[in-house]
């Protein structure tokens, strides 16, 4: 087995010190969530995929959620907002998912991880990116 990080609204570039280079070194399994509407306190959610982006692979993934649910109070797993009751279980299953593959070496969790079936399973509202 090996380590692995669930990184939930990660910061962008520009903010609290991370830069373009802030995750480049990172070895570890990693899955990024954010969405469209994961902005706070002057970030732009588009910068909320910069780790993701910065990050080299293997075993790097994002979860995107496209939809005006994907608040950045929703990333906080945990915290109560409106689109707490749809999105959660798209949060929580792609989580358990990770965790499976990379702690529980589950063949059948990283086949799940690799195909489209989030994206089947929302309408298109979700994407599970991997490299």
């Amino acid at each position: 087995m090996c380590s692995s990080d669930l990184a939930a609204s990660p910061q962008g570039v520009g903010r609290l010190g991370f830069t373009a280079n802030s995750w480049a070194s990172i070895a570890a399994p990693v899955l990024v969530l954010t969405g469209s509407a994961d902005s706070s306190e002057g970030e732009q959610a588009a910068a909320r995929r910069d780790p993701f982006r910065g990050m080299s692979g293997p075993d790097k993934y994002e979860l995107y959620l496209d939809t005006p649910g994907s608040v950045h109070g929703l990333f906080s797993l945990g915290n109560e907002v409106p689109s707490q009751a749809t999105l959660g279980p798209i949060l929580a299953s792609t989580g358990v998912a990770f965790m499976d593959a990379y702690l529980r070496d589950s063949a059948a969790a990283r086949a799940w991880l690799t195909s489209n079936a989030v994206a089947r399973w929302t309408g298109g509202i979700a994407t599970l990116s991997v490299r």
